[in-house]
């Protein structure tokens, strides 16, 4: 009977696949799985709280004779092997030879273009803001054209008789202010001259504030330059030191175990 049971076909039950509006959450995850990842954060919350036990219950004067031979930097951290090959002192001098090298170009390269910058203002580097503007700011203005696109040669026809006609009026106005009389072409010649000064005022001061705001600019690059020069020549001094004290015979001084400052004793000069 069982084998009859089994011989008739059934209904393959296929897994749940993930839905089409939620595919850009991945692989619709099945119970195996949720049992995998809930085993392994269980592990990981159970080793946690092992730590924090023994951490907690930690004897801070508890010694063992590893602390003998391990060594700990100014800061405190255990200083341990990496992995990485020792290197022997004439190479590690050769390198540290090779960046003090590479330090110095670094640091003429920025020096240069420090005394470039300096070099293109007459100006002092204290900030102040107080720039000379030289020239008449007259000539710097530059007069406004308009420019008219039509779409037929009529139209183009139309505008230059219009032009035209506007540059007669202007002439007409100026032939009816001649026989005006002299008063009327004194105060126009006031007049014109005010606006004229005017025009200057604004186009200096526009002027001005520009010069200012690039002498601002070259002022802050400036300062910039300066203080990464003086970080890379410290660092180069630094690893000058570092190169000296590694040689054969020590020609600098150092701090001993103890803490104190001593200095090589040099040949005195006949």
């Amino acid at each position: 009977m069982s084998s009859m049971r089994n011989a008739v076909q059934r209904r393959n039950h296929k897994e749940r696949s993930q839905p089409k509006e939620r595919t850009k959450w991945g692989l619709l995850e099945k119970h195996k799985d949720y049992s995998l990842r809930a085993k392994s954060y269980n592990e990981k919350k159970a080793r946690l709280q092992v730590l924090r036990e023994k951490a907690s219950l930690r004897n801070p004067d508890e010694f063992s004779y590893g602390m003998l031979s391990a060594k700990t930097d100014r800061h405190g951290a255990k200083i341990a092997a990496r992995g990485n090959p020792v290197l022997s002192n004439e190479a590690a001098r050769l390198l540290k030879t090779q960046d003090a090298g590479y330090l110095r170009v670094v640091a003429a390269r920025i020096r240069k273009e420090r005394e470039h910058v300096e070099n293109a203002w007459v100006n002092d580097l204290s900030g102040d803001g107080a720039v000379s503007v030289i020239g008449n700011a007259s000539t710097s203005h530059v007069i406004s054209r308009k420019t008219v696109f039509v779409a037929d040669t009529q139209e183009q026809l139309e505008w230059t008789q219009q032009s035209s006609n506007d540059v007669d009026a202007m002439q007409e106005n100026v032939v009816a202010d001649d026989v005006d009389g002299e008063d009327t072409k004194a105060l126009r010649r006031a007049r014109r001259a005010a606006l004229r000064s005017e025009e200057n005022e604004r186009v200096e001061e526009a002027l001005r504030k520009k010069i200012q705001k690039q002498h601002a600019s070259q002022v802050s690059r400036a300062k910039a330059l300066k203080n990464r020069e003086q970080d890379i020549t410290k660092v180069a001094t630094e690893l000058e030191l570092q190169r000296a004290k590694m040689g054969k015979s020590q020609v600098v001084g150092g701090v001993n175990k103890r803490g104190i400052k001593f200095k090589v004793k040099q040949r005195r000069k006949r």
